[in-house]
């Protein structure tokens, strides 16, 4: 039996009085230091358990994201990167890279509408209108659908 145990066992058995009933205040200190050691060490272990859920939780996400990728939202979208078309106009430009994005004030200008959503792509400068569920991270073409 470990020191831990004992200490409950008296706790549980008020088991602090010799034959004569005298208190043994010493050992009430010793065993109340223990048991808040005990109380301390599971404290300790509850958050690093709550941490690991945490931490879990987080991988799960990231490796969904992973094996699921999302569509982009437009707001996602950035100069440089390369994207995964869906529904290309051409066939042969399946992945592009974005060069430019344009503005609200661009789009009023061009296009007269200011929420348009156009960029361009690297396919000699073609623009293109965002479209929802369309433009995916480029690993989405790993997997099979």
């Amino acid at each position: 039996m470990n020191k831990y145990q004992e200490a409950l066992d008296r706790l549980c058995e008020n088991n602090y009085f010799d034959e004569k009933g005298n208190c043994n205040c010493d050992l009430i200190v010793m065993d109340r230091i223990l048991m808040q050691e005990l109380v301390d060490k599971a404290k300790e272990l509850s958050d690093s358990n709550n941490e690991l859920e945490r931490t879990i939780h987080s991988l799960d996400c990231e490796l969904s994201d992973v094996y699921n990728p999302k569509p982009y939202k437009f707001e996602d979208l950035k100069v440089g990167m390369w994207v995964l078309d869906r529904k290309p106009e051409y066939e042969e430009f399946t992945f592009i890279k974005i060069t430019r994005i344009l503005s609200e004030s661009d789009c009023e200008y061009l296009y007269h509408d200011k929420d348009k959503k156009v960029f361009f792509d690297n396919m000699e400068c073609h623009a293109r209108e965002f479209e929802e569920n369309r433009f995916f991270p480029v690993q989405m073409a790993n997997l099979r659908r």
